[in-house]
């Protein structure tokens, strides 16, 4: 004899994400500003879908363009690099001067 187990829907239910995004959400999305994000579309590097007017933003396709980013590697940072502070303490006071 089978058993049957209940199970509270709230526990099942994981984040849940559009499967299609608008312009400002998807950019937001992919962290982009939206002046970048409509620029890397233009250049095909972001796929659009029309419905109409829309242009429609698949989930799938955005993760796919994060998914082609380069990993950042810390050991490949360049040292003038802005985001670097210096392990010196003497250096990290004339940091930015």
């Amino acid at each position: 004899m089978k058993t049957l187990r209940l199970v509270s829907i709230k526990d099942d239910i994981r984040e849940i994400q559009p499967a299609a995004m608008r312009e400002k959400i998807a950019a937001r999305y992919v962290h982009l500003s939206i002046n970048t994000f409509r620029q890397k579309v233009h250049d095909g590097e972001i796929v659009a879908h029309r419905r109409g007017k829309q242009r429609l933003f698949l989930k799938w396709d955005l993760d796919s363009y994060l998914n082609s980013l380069p990993l950042d590697d810390p050991a490949t940072r360049d040292n003038d690099c802005p985001t670097s502070s210096p392990t010196n303490p003497k250096e990290r006071r004339n940091h930015g001067r």
